[in-house]
């Protein structure tokens, strides 16, 4: 039951409490002090009608009713609850139902009506101290932190742990790090506080001192965990990549993420991102990824104001005709025969016509011939074929005109087709030869040449299936219409292997003949077969003559054999050795005195000259003794006689004795070094082993009987 006073003097009773209102305009009364009332306070409100408590089950509310004078007022608790409180002692506010001193722990600091958090509002509640406070002038101070814990805003915490504080000191109330009093590092959302220091979660990395997701973030997007140091984008320490002030960092990746005015960011079915004008795409037209499809006879025109433009297809034969004011493209071939558009748009033929060749006409004709316009009648020929006239002839690809006929049905018939296409299954048109579908010019059914073989792929030919070409190790049979394994016998286009290496034998390699072996006394060059020789003798091609250096060599089963020693050479040691003055003709046979070694033997030098290890010099050490030919007759007895002659030293570099005459060596400079020195495997010329010096090692100056000139050869 609800009850509203409005009289300036009203009497209420509560059934059971006998609890009653007097001078309602001004204030309730309290409720009887009894077990039925449980104690309860009245019905008190405050001047807003709103319910101040209740008496019993019954709820009332009073016009300008109010506290009794009894009570401090109507209030509100912390759950905003309205109640009547008694009034408390002087120093203390009414808070949640009882008198509470806003210097204690409870409700340290509280003001006014005490029943709001928010410390700047004149009716705030207070803070309730912890165990570590105490509450002083209105504000919970600490009582004392332990050696553990810093003192940060107003509490005892553990720099250890503490994300707010993490390695925090004494009063917490220093920027500096080195401070006894340092506040602590605040860590974010992707660190934690570990034993002091912001320790990176899982999965996230410290970039220029702070923990950065590389998911996400702009500035080191893609970092991978290691020091964030590297550019290098391959190494584990790669710092990322700074994305652009129009890109976001997404799966570390920097994408586009902002776009000019009057462009919109699209994101594609591939999750590609771009900056398109909506008005004018015709592939996000109006809205991203709104492709613009053109319905059957049109093309897409453009995009205007975000709108889908489209214009008939002229190029496939489809004409603008307007229906209700819309667009309608209509095929022209069809006006041929269409009743509703017969030769152009909108012309109706009356229901009892026919439209044909674009003439609306009565239904009294022959509906399979060609209706000749001069005479009327009805006929059919390969130029003028069924109830549309059609030209035969004129069908692409046939064979010729008299590759067409024109059935008794009026429909136009190919009989061939050119070399290359083959005839549909209605025989109405050419179609050209591909792997997939092949025929002959005057067939229609079709093989698929690309299942011949599973070795090799098919190709159409002349209208047949064939063989285009095999995988490794098969070739095409004879007939080209299979692909047959390689044998040493027969290796694709190589051939026949076992014929193909002459004192060799050869086998199939995939595709390609390969040379196994050689015949004895035979050895491999360039994938032949080639005799042995003193220069390549056996299977690593030996070089006898550098086996055996002065020595007249043989190769005899892919092996090097020394027969003899060149004039000049001894055997030694399984080998030739040079003949010397100290081995002359054998190895330490020694020429004594005043004699030199030639071809082998000791002769006794001239008078004045003496044996030297390069040769015969003077006996004064200071001249060159060479072979000379007298000049006159009368000089030691006539012309040609070959005596010795001592030259100056300084000569000895340039002036050489060369076939009874003195050649400077500083001549022929393009091919001598200008030089003259002693070669004992010519000691038996007529020089002596005196000879200049080619540029080319290995050749010899002296006269070439080919050139008949003096070169080195």
């Amino acid at each position: 039951m609800r009850k509203h006073w409005t009289l300036a003097v009203a009497v209420l009773v509560c059934s059971l409490t006998g609890c009653t209102l007097e001078d309602a305009s001004e204030r309730g009364d309290q409720c009887p002090n009894d077990p039925q009332s449980s104690e309860k306070l009245s019905y008190i409100v405050k001047t807003d009608g709103t319910i101040c408590q209740n008496c019993s089950d019954h709820e009332e509310s009073f016009t300008n009713g109010v506290c009794p004078a009894k009570y401090a007022g109507c209030y509100r608790d912390s759950n905003k609850e309205l109640y009547c409180m008694a009034k408390c002692p002087s120093d203390q506010l009414a808070c949640d139902g009882k008198c509470a001193d806003p210097n204690s722990n409870e409700h340290c600091g509280a003001k006014g009506d005490c029943n709001d958090a928010d410390p700047n509002s004149g009716n705030y509640k207070g803070s309730v101290c912890n165990k570590d406070q105490k509450c002083e002038n209105g504000f919970c101070i600490i009582v004392n932190c332990d050696d553990k814990h810093a003192q940060c805003d107003g509490n005892c915490i553990d720099p250890m742990t503490n994300n707010n504080h993490c390695g925090a000191k004494g009063l917490c109330t220093s920027t500096e790090p080195s401070d006894s009093n340092f506040m602590g590092k605040i860590c974010n959302d992707y660190s934690s506080c570990q034993n002091g220091d912001c320790v990176c979660n899982a999965n996230y990395v410290e970039c220029d001192g702070v923990c950065i997701n590389p998911e996400t973030d702009n500035s080191h997007c893609g970092a991978k965990l290691g020091s964030c140091s590297s550019d290098d984008e391959n190494d584990d320490n790669f710092k990322g990549f700074a994305c652009a002030g129009n890109e976001k960092c997404i799966s570390k990746k920097c994408l586009l993420d902002k776009c000019d005015e009057g462009k919109e960011l699209c994101i594609n079915a591939s999750n590609e991102r771009s900056c398109i004008n909506l008005s004018t795409d015709i592939n996000n037209c109006g809205e991203c990824n709104n492709e613009c499809k053109a319905p059957e006879g049109q093309v897409v025109a453009g995009c205007e104001d975000g709108n889908c433009i489209f214009a008939c297809d002229t190029e496939n034969g489809y004409i603008e005709c307007q229906e209700d004011g819309q667009l309608k493209c209509i095929l022209e071939e069809s006006m041929k025969t269409d009743k509703q558009n017969c030769g152009s748009c909108g012309n109706q033929c009356k229901e009892e016509q026919s439209c044909i060749l674009g003439e609306c006409i009565d239904k009294d004709y022959d509906n399979t011939s060609c209706k000749d316009s001069e005479t009327g009648k009805y006929s059919n020929s390969k130029t003028g074929c069924g109830i549309l006239c059609k030209d035969c002839t004129t069908i692409e690809k046939i064979a010729s005109e008299d590759s067409v006929i024109c059935t008794d049905e009026g429909k136009c018939e190919v009989v061939e087709c050119q070399a290359g296409y083959h005839l549909t299954d209605n025989k109405g048109t050419c179609v050209i030869n591909s792997a997939l579908e092949c025929a002959a010019p005057n067939q229609s059914k079709t093989e698929d040449c690309t299942k011949m073989s599973e070795h090799g792929t098919g190709d159409c030919t002349n209208g047949m299936c064939t063989i285009a070409s095999c995988i490794n190790g098969y070739h095409k049979s004879e007939d080209g219409l299979k692909c047959d394994q390689n044998t040493d016998a027969f290796c694709g286009e190589d051939g026949d292997c076992t014929k193909k290496y002459k004192n060799g034998t050869g086998k199939c390699d995939a595709n390609k003949c390969v040379l196994v072996n050689c015949n004895p006394n035979y050895h491999t060059e360039n994938n032949a077969c080639v005799a042995d020789n003193p220069t390549h003798c056996g299977p690593d091609s030996k070089n006898c003559e550098v086996q055996y250096p002065g020595g007249n060599v043989s190769c005899q089963s892919a092996s090097c054999k020394l027969d003899s020693c060149k004039t000049n050479y001894h055997p030694h040691n399984g080998g030739c050795e040079a003949d010397s003055k100290t081995d002359c003709g054998a190895h330490g046979n020694g020429c004594k005195g005043n004699s030199y070694c030639s071809k082998g033997s000791c002769f006794v030098a001239p008078e004045k000259c003496t044996v030297h290890e390069n040769g015969i010099i003077c006996s004064d050490n200071k001249t060159v003794c060479r072979n000379k030919v007298t000049d006159t007759p009368s000089e030691q007895g006539g012309g040609n006689t070959s005596i010795f002659h001592c030259y100056p030293i300084d000569e000895l570099d340039q002036n050489c004795f060369w076939n009874m005459v003195i050649i400077n060596c500083k001549s022929y400079k393009e091919i001598l070094t200008g030089k003259c020195f002693f070669d004992p495997s010519r000691a038996d010329e007529p020089s002596r082993g005196w000879s200049c010096e080619c540029k080319t090692p290995g050749l010899h100056f002296g006269y070439n009987t080919t050139t008949q000139e003096r070169d080195c050869h």
